[in-house]
């Protein structure tokens, strides 16, 4: 099942549920969970009390959506974090298999770990239970459904994901999936960071071959690119990095969280984060 061309009403991507969560317009920054605060949320009966969901079997069931009313989201979203798992338009989930769909969010039963923005969570399509669920989005008319969601992985293999200002080329790998064919992304609409560092050794033949590779080990082909730090425009203070580009002629934009540094930490510091990608390379040259 995929969005039509042009729907108003829809289930929302990965990326627009994530940031109808965690997202907060008025500050541009994102936060750790639900409730407009990187602080662990605490479950909880219902209440007017900020930073509460329904998890951990606080209740045992599900609650009202609503029923805690001190919680909302930035954008005024409420129950994102708790009460059930709900389902995002993102199948097949990347890393998961071709029947699995995203799901998000952490349910009554799950501890508050499963609510913090970077755990991600997958169920068979068929999959029936109490505490999984969905939530609708709805679009102002003359709103066009763009490309096939798209994923990114900053630093593969490493966490965090640090990037210096002034070191190494950062790596990001464009991740493949049962849906999304990485081999019909334009590289020379690769924009990385608010000042769209490109990708131009993509565009050497030789190059782009080497670079299609899977990353990620889910059997799927990723395409792998390198950009310059100093030509992001990235700056310490941000906790997100996006890529945006072109696939299949429909433009996309994927992000992925990030701990900016200024640099001064030696070249050590920098290899060091990108060791485990360097590791993996050779490994997976040596069994080729």
């Amino acid at each position: 099942m995929t969005r039509n061309p042009g729907a108003i009403t829809f289930l929302p991507s990965e990326n627009e549920w994530y940031k109808a969560a965690y997202y907060d317009p008025s500050s541009g920054t994102y936060f750790a969970y639900p409730a407009g605060t990187s602080t662990p949320t605490t479950c909880a009966p219902p209440t007017g009390t900020a930073n509460r969901a329904n998890c951990e079997a606080a209740v045992g069931n599900v609650t009202d959506v609503g029923a805690y009313t001190g919680s909302p989201s930035p954008y005024g979203t409420f129950d994102q974090g708790g009460n059930v798992f709900e389902r995002n338009e993102e199948f097949p989930m990347s890393g998961w298999g071709c029947d699995v769909r995203g799901v998000r969010g952490g349910d009554f039963l799950a501890g508050a770990e499963r609510l913090v923005a970077a755990a991600r969570s997958g169920a068979e399509s068929g999959d029936e239970f109490e505490f999984i669920g969905f939530r609708v989005a709805h679009m102002p008319a003359g709103w066009v459904a763009g490309a096939e969601p798209v994923h990114i992985d900053i630093q593969p293999h490493a966490f965090p994901n640090s990037i210096y200002l002034t070191g190494l080329p950062i790596p990001v790998a464009i991740l493949g999936s049962c849906q999304v064919d990485v081999t019909q992304i334009d590289v020379t609409t690769l924009a990385f960071g608010p000042l769209g560092a490109t990708a131009s050794d993509l565009t050497d033949p030789t190059v782009y071959e080497q670079s299609l590779l899977d990353v990620n080990g889910d059997g799927a082909i990723d395409l792998l690119a390198f950009f310059p730090p100093n030509q992001t425009g990235l700056k310490t203070d941000q906790t997100e990095a996006c890529l945006s580009g072109e696939l299949a002629s429909v433009p996309f934009q994927a992000c992925d969280s990030v701990v900016v540094r200024s640099g001064g930490c030696g070249l050590g510091a920098e290899l060091s984060g990108l060791l485990p990608l360097l590791i993996w390379l050779h490994g997976r040259r040596r069994a080729a």
